[in-house]
Parts: C-alpha cells; sequence; structure tokens
C-alpha cells in the first residue's frame, strides 16, 4: 500500500515538472518572439519612431571623413535650418526632436554624394500629391540620410518599388492614424562616388524643404545617454553635416543658418561654431 502511494505520489511529481517545463518553455518562447533582437530590429527602419541600432557599427571610431563635393547646388540654397530643432511626432514631449537638417531651396535643387557612397535603403512614398524618396546612404561608419527627394536617378529610382509604397495623403483623407514610414533594403545597393548625382527636388510643396542629416557611429551624441533615443541611430549618433567640410564651405553652410520659422533662435544642439 505505502508503495504504491509512493509510487503514484512520483507519477504526480513527474506530471508536475512536464507540465511546469511545457509552461516555462512556452514562456520563453513568448519572450522571443515578441522582443526582438538588434539584429532583428536594425532590419527595418522607422522614419518616425525607431530607426534601430546597427551592431556592425560597434567598433567606429568617430573620425572625420571631409566632404569633398557639395550635396546640393549651393546657388539653390535659401536657408539651412540646421539639426536640433523640434516638430511634430513622437517623443517624450510630444514634439520630435529632429536630428536632421531642413535645406530650403528655390526652384529645383540638384542634390549630390559630398563623398563616396553606397545606397543601402530607402522607401519610396507618396506625399503632397507628389512621389517621394526617403533615402539612406553608408561609408564606412558614416551614414547619410536624405528625404523628400522627388526626382532621384533612374538608378536609384529603380532600387524600390515602382509604385509607392504608402499613401500619406490617402491616410490623412481617410482620417488613419499615419504609421510610420519603414524603409526598405535598396535592391541593388547602389554605389556612388564623390559629387555624382543623387536627384532633385523642389522639396516640400508649402516650405520647399528637403531633409540632410549625417551620422557619425564612432560619435555618440548627448542623445545616446537618454533610455528614449539611446537604440535609435537618428538620436544616439547625430552630428553637424557642416563641420565635415573644409573651413571655407564650412563658413559659407554656417551663413545660411536660420530658425524653422524665422524669429526662434537658431538651433545649435549640434552645430556649435
Amino acid at each position: 500500500m505505502r508503495s504504491e502511494k509512493g509510487f503514484a505520489t512520483l507519477i504526480i511529481v513527474i506530471a508536475v515538472l512536464i507540465i511546469g517545463a511545457g509552461v516555462g518553455g512556452l514562456f520563453i518562447y513568448q519572450k522571443q518572439k515578441t522582443v526582438p533582437s538588434m539584429q532583428e530590429s536594425s532590419a527595418e527602419i522607422d522614419k518616425n519612431d525607431t530607426y534601430g541600432f546597427d551592431i556592425s557599427k560597434q567598433n567606429c571610431s568617430g573620425d572625420y571623413v571631409p566632404f569633398t563635393h557639395d550635396f546640393v547646388d549651393e546657388t539653390s540654397v535659401e536657408l539651412i535650418v540646421p539639426p536640433g530643432g523640434t516638430g511634430s511626432g513622437k517623443n517624450l514631449m510630444g514634439t520630435e526632436f529632429k536630428t536632421h537638417s531642413f535645406i530650403q531651396v528655390k526652384g529645383n535643387a540638384q542634390v549630390y554624394a559630398p563623398i563616396d557612397l553606397t545606397l543601402i535603403q530607402g522607401l519610396h512614398y507618396l506625399e503632397e500629391g507628389s512621389n517621394q524618396y526617403l533615402l539612406i546612404f553608408e561609408s564606412g561608419c558614416i551614414r547619410i540620410l536624405f528625404d523628400h527627394i522627388l526626382e532621384p536617378v533612374d538608378s536609384i529610382r529603380s532600387a524600390f518599388s515602382q509604385a509607392p509604397s504608402v499613401d500619406i495623403d490617402e491616410l490623412q483623407q481617410s482620417g488613419s492614424q499615419i504609421p510610420g514610414l519603414v524603409a526598405v533594403e535598396a535592391n541593388p545597393q547602389i554605389n556612388l562616388k564623390a559629387g555624382n548625382l543623387i536627384g532633385s527636388t523642389s522639396g516640400t510643396k508649402l516650405a520647399h524643404r528637403f531633409d540632410f542629416g549625417v551620422y557619425n557611429f564612432g560619435k555618440k551624441s548627448f542623445l545616446a545617454e537618454n533610455p528614449e533615443y539611446q537604440r535609435e541611430w537618428r538620436y544616439a549618433y547625430a552630428d553637424c553635416p557642416y563641420d565635415y567640410y573644409p573651413e571655407e564651405k564650412q563658413r559659407f553652410y554656417y551663413s545660411l543658418f536660420a530658425s524653422a520659422n524665422g524669429q526662434d533662435p537658431i538651433p545649435k544642439t549640434f552645430c556649435r561654431n
């Protein structure tokens, strides 16, 4: 009798262990499934939210790679809003901290590669009735972002979908919440030499501005200490694009600095000189 009770108790213990292991395994699987790794999160880039953390850049030194060519036809530039301003979007305070410049242009401005670049990601989308392109390039530890490019060269245009992946105008008209624009891998990647034409643009319809940002994976910005931003490369590694130019050209670009509305102080968060 005692042996039968002992055997029954052993069976119960084994059953509990099996069930516990199953539940534990399910919990671990679900946790792994719902929490993406850094490699998984870096595969897609959310234009307005998480830009991801690229672990392949962890050994960068932070050395400056001097820019040898203008990124835009300088005769087309009316003003530059340097990085460090704010605008609408997701952020701790309900506004988005802008780590890229706004380049206000007159007419149709030509946009160029300031150094040898490789197009790695981007997106074709529709906004303000215009086909627009977000383009992300790399050169070693430097990443360069352009947005609101209306007419990329054919080789760049062919690296993305022929039809816009997202129609922002349609979402606005329907009253739908506008999601972050998720960049996709360029297919194929495009190599450009310094000075090569990227495309042309007249910028956004009302402000006539396009975006230009530079990010140095070897040089953390002050935002890297903020837990809301430290996993997002556009914040953690944002830098002043104009400091990569020789002194004379740097002074020229700085002379074009202005605030976004012409009244607020000029942002000096990244471009302090």
